[in-house]
């Protein structure tokens, strides 16, 4: 299932996955359908890996090898700049998506049905650079344990893993670069029914290294 949303002619890819669950039911004279799925889902479920890699394979490459068993999601993987190497002949037995979540250190993600490891400081490339008042950023951001929750107006270009900076003006001593770690987009999109407005919310990564473009020492710096 693919949804595509935004304004005008412009309508991004905001989710390409799998349906898990489908059904519909009445609500007073309206059938109403709801739709379970997950980006990746098939990916997740179906891959299996058998593979032996050599001794002394850097670990940046093996994870690439293994990613290539990801049915539909492995084609085009990004694998940023893991460091290390194997230091005997390994051999990688079991359910892909499990064997690439352990050799990560759970530092991977689906998008659009495509395979992201990315360490903690590295960041994809982006269309929306920043999130402050002229582009749609609504109320204060706030701070959770380890990561800022910040609203907008419906903006479907924002995607996971990418780098934003942050230029409030009621939280100043928030305004700096993030990542963007979670993604969630709410209201109605309807020419017939006439609901709440739509908003996104973002997840921002706390973190306090200098972002860099995935396996470079590229630094990434937002105006």
């Amino acid at each position: 299932m693919v949804v595509r949303a935004g304004y005008g002619e412009i309508m991004p890819e905001i989710f390409n996955g799998n349906i898990r669950e489908a059904f519909s039911v009445r609500s007073g004279v309206n059938m109403l359908t709801t739709i379970d799925a997950y980006d990746g889902a098939f990916s997740m479920q179906n891959s299996f890996t058998s593979q032996t890699i050599r001794k002394g394979a850097a670990l940046k490459d093996t994870l690439k090898q293994i990613a290539r068993d990801l049915v539909e999601a492995g084609k085009d993987a990004v694998v940023g700049g893991f460091e290390g190497k194997s230091g005997r002949g390994t051999a990688f037995f079991g359910p892909t998506w499990k064997v690439l979540g352990t050799y990560t250190d759970g530092k991977c993600f689906m998008d659009s049905r495509r395979f992201f490891a990315l360490e903690k400081n590295e960041a994809r490339d982006c269309e929306i650079p920043v999130i402050g008042p002229e582009t749609g950023l609504l109320g204060t951001p706030r701070r959770a344990e380890a990561s800022l929750e910040v609203e907008m107006i419906f903006e479907p270009r924002l995607v996971v893993g990418q780098a934003v900076k942050l230029q409030s003006t009621t939280a100043p001593e928030f305004n700096r670069t993030y990542i963007v770690i979670g993604i969630e987009h709410r209201g109605t999109i309807s020419e017939a029914t006439a609901g709440a407005p739509c908003v996104t919310k973002a997840s921002l990564y706390f973190g306090t290294a200098k972002l860099k473009k995935p396996g470079t020492q590229t630094e990434i710096i937002l105006t």
